[in-house]
């Protein structure tokens, strides 16, 4: 009776689930970038503030240049979304800039009194900062209606998965 290895007649299981990890690894990656381009082309460049629940309107484009998705080894999965841009001015919650669009916010605003109308402004620019002591200044908290722009783009992209995946194995 010859001695055979019947191992050799089986799959080579280490190969076939490293060639799996790359090919899912590769399709989530897909994924990401899909969802990432409908959120970045939900945002438009309008002059007016978008309405709640609408996503907001690209001003300095911050938001829009700054998301991005990368694929995550430890959850095994991939992140999508604006990088972490500034807090808002003195804003009342630890929230940043992309949070407050998402969901809303309670934030606080500088503003400045207008020497010939009395009308109080919001200080944006540096100029306005250097106003601050000559004039009248005053802090008072608004709140931001959410603008989603990432919740809606996960679900219009999700219908998308099954295709990316077929055929992977």
């Amino acid at each position: 009776m010859i001695k055979m290895d019947m191992k050799k007649f089986f799959f080579d299981r280490p190969g076939v689930a490293r060639r799996i990890d790359k090919a899912r690894r590769k399709r989530l990656g897909r994924g990401g970038g899909i969802v990432r381009k409908i959120s970045r082309n939900s945002m438009r460049r309008l002059k007016k503030p978008s309405l709640p629940g609408q996503p907001p309107r690209v001003v300095h484009g911050q938001i829009k240049a700054f998301t991005f998705y990368a694929y995550d080894q430890d959850s095994d999965g991939v992140v999508i979304g604006p990088q972490r841009l500034p807090k808002g001015t003195g804003g009342t919650k630890a929230q940043t800039v992309p949070e407050a669009m998402e969901y809303g916010a309670k934030v606080r605003v500088q503003e400045v009194q207008s020497q010939r109308s009395g009308k109080w402004r919001r200080i944006v620019t540096k100029q306005d900062r250097q106003l601050r002591e000559h004039r009248n200044t005053r802090t008072r908290t608004t709140k931001i209606a959410p603008r989603p722009f990432m919740g809606p783009a996960l679900k219009k992209g999700s219908d998308k998965y099954p295709k990316i995946f077929e055929g992977m194995i």
